[in-house]
């Protein structure tokens, strides 16, 4: 039998700590301004007051870990 390939997308891949941007939901390319906003969505999102996740807390602290390692990069206050 011939196999049928899926024309479905593949799924998106996990954000890594590796790519703090991809971790945020921004690119490298984005002015400091959007990276902050991408870093306020991000945590909003995951924050564990919001999200009843089993890994929300852990998610959040990669957020602010990758803002941090961000901000310190850019010299943002």
């Amino acid at each position: 039998a011939a196999a049928v390939l899926s024309s479905a997308p593949a799924p998106a891949r996990a954000p890594t700590f590796d790519d703090p941007y991809a971790m945020l939901g921004t690119h490298p390319d984005a002015n400091d301004d959007d990276v902050r906003a991408a870093w306020r969505r991000a945590i909003a999102q995951h924050h564990p007051d919001r999200d009843a996740t089993p890994d929300a807390a852990s998610r959040a602290a990669a957020i602010n870990a990758a803002w941090e390692q961000i901000r310190r990069q850019r010299g943002l206050s």
